[in-house]
C-alpha cells in the first residue's frame, strides 16, 4: 500500500467520501446505485437498445463502423458521469482503478472470447496532454492491464488537435477527426487489440482509431470504454 493511501484515504466515486476499509473502491450502499449498461445492448457498440428481438443498434445497421466489436460498462447518465468528470478534471486515480476492475469483472466473457495481445488508449494531442497534464483513457488502460495482465502499448498518436466533440452529431465528429490519428511506427503490429476510451457516444472516436490501426496491420480491433453516453454528449 502506498504511504499516501494512509494518509488520504481513497473516495468513493459516487458520494466522494473516505471509502472503509482500505482496498474497497466504493461504499456498498453507493455501489447499489450504479447504473450499468444492461442487457438487451448492441453486439457491435455495447450500448443498451430498447428492442430485445435486436442484435445491433440503429447506427451499427448502418455497417460502416471498420472496429470489430466493444463493450461499455455503466451509462454515462448518472452519478458515474460526474466521477468521469472528476477523473478530467483532477486525475483521480482511486477512481480510475475502480473503473478497471469494475470493467475487468463485467467484461471478462467479452474479453476471454477477443483475446487482445494488448491494450492501446485513445491518445490526446500533445497540447492538451500539456495542459491536463494525463490521459485519462491512458489511466484506465493501465487500471484493466493490472487487472488482466496484458500490457499497454502506445500504438496511437493524435498528430492535431481537433474541436471538442461535445455538442458534435456523428458526421461533424467523423469530420472532425479526419487525419487526426496516426499509428506508431515498430517493427509488428500485433494482431488483436484492445482500446480504451472514457465515453462512448456515436463511436467517432474509437472508429477513427481501429481505421488507423487496420491500415497499420491489426487485424481485429476491439474496445472497452468506461460509460456509454448518447449521441448528444
Amino acid at each position: 500500500m502506498h504511504r499516501l493511501d494512509i494518509l488520504f484515504p481513497a473516495c468513493c466515486p459516487i458520494c466522494l467520501k473516505p471509502v472503509h476499509p482500505k482496498g474497497s473502491f466504493i461504499h456498498e450502499a453507493c455501489r447499489r446505485k450504479l447504473k450499468f449498461v444492461e442487457s438487451p445492448f448492441c453486439m457491435k457498440c455495447g450500448r443498451g437498445i430498447a428492442d430485445e428481438g435486436a442484435a445491433l443498434c440503429s447506427s451499427c445497421k448502418k455497417g460502416d463502423f471498420v472496429f470489430d466489436s466493444g463493450r461499455c460498462t455503466f451509462a454515462y447518465h448518472s452519478d458515474i458521469g460526474n466521477a468521469i468528470k472528476w477523473v478530467k478534471d483532477e486525475g483521480t486515480r482511486e477512481f480510475i482503478d475502480f473503473f478497471g476492475d469494475t470493467a475487468a469483472k463485467r467484461h471478462e466473457t467479452f474479453l476471454k472470447a477477443v483475446k487482445p495481445e494488448i491494450i492501446v488508449p485513445v491518445p490526446l494531442s500533445e497540447s492538451r496532454l500539456r495542459a491536463r497534464g494525463f490521459n485519462q483513457s491512458e489511466l484506465f488502460a493501465e487500471s484493466l492491464a493490472g487487472v488482466l495482465g496484458i500490457p499497454v502499448g502506445k500504438l496511437l498518436k493524435k498528430v492535431r488537435n481537433t474541436r471538442d466533440q461535445k455538442g458534435l452529431n456523428r458526421r461533424e465528429r467523423t469530420r472532425n477527426l479526419a487525419g487526426a490519428f496516426e499509428a506508431v511506427s515498430c517493427k509488428e503490429m500485433p494482431e488483436r487489440v484492445l482500446l480504451t476510451d472514457d465515453i462512448y457516444t456515436t463511436g467517432s472516436t474509437v472508429n477513427a482509431c481501429a481505421a488507423v490501426l487496420k491500415a497499420a496491420g491489426v487485424k481485429e480491433v476491439y474496445f472497452i470504454c468506461i460509460a456509454a453516453g448518447t449521441a448528444d454528449d
